[in-house]
């Protein structure tokens, strides 16, 4: 990948880190994938670039959260440069 291309559409699917982990059972994301701190996740970097740099001007990011994890979608949309 170029290290100065832009993209106008960004779908992103994170791996959200949720704090009520259960202590017994093999439920949850964290017991099938690793997961991520909204501070990880706003600090991602793709081929050393930040999500905000990869974003062309006017473009959209379709992000995948739960209901949860709303507030903190809309804090990592922000930090992306999207609305």
């Amino acid at each position: 990948m170029s290290n100065t291309k832009k993209f106008s559409v960004i779908y992103a699917d994170p791996p959200w880190k949720y704090s009520d982990k259960q202590s017994a059972g093999n439920r949850g994301a964290e017991f099938k994938y690793p997961c991520m701190t909204i501070a990880e996740l706003i600090h991602f970097r793709v081929d050393g670039r930040c999500v905000y740099d990869l974003a062309a001007e006017n473009s959209v990011c379709f992000l995948w959260t739960t209901g949860p994890m709303m507030p903190e979608a809309l804090k990592l949309l922000a930090s992306w440069g999207h609305r």
